[in-house]
């Protein structure tokens, strides 16, 4: 074989192997990108299983309704206060309705919250519960 047709054989199996390293190098990329759903944790002995259903975006939710949440009365108006708004987004995903104030959010969500500070209430304003003056 000529020079030229060696160079041109030459030219022609480093581009496959670059073809197949770039090839390979995506598939591992894709591959990586898989998820797989971490194990559901067993039901200890003595305590009822929760029965769970996968909800379209994938995360778990119990079907047994409402369950009632507690927000604990930390001292931290800051720290119950987004407490009590992380209940009132979870509210409004679960049941797709927007309550028309704090006491009708708290009467249907059964969320049990702390008293509010003296001379004050809870309300919600936007997506935030807040504390507004009586």
């Amino acid at each position: 074989m000529s020079d030229t047709m060696m160079a041109s054989v030459n030219r022609r199996i480093c581009l496959g192997i670059g073809m197949f390293a770039v090839g390979a190098s995506l598939l591992i990329s894709i591959g990586a990108g898989c998820k797989k759903e971490p194990p559901v944790p067993k039901a200890e002995a003595g305590q009822p299983a929760e029965t769970a259903v996968p909800s379209p975006r994938g995360s778990m939710a119990a079907t047994d309704g409402a369950s009632q949440a507690v927000v604990a009365d930390t001292g931290d108006l800051t720290t119950t206060l987004n407490s009590l708004s992380l209940e009132l987004r979870k509210y409004v995903v679960r049941t797709h309705k927007i309550p028309k104030d704090f006491d009708d959010f708290i009467a249907k969500s059964q969320v049990q919250a702390p008293a509010p500070p003296a001379g004050k209430k809870y309300a919600i304003q936007g997506q935030e519960i807040v504390v507004v003056k009586r």
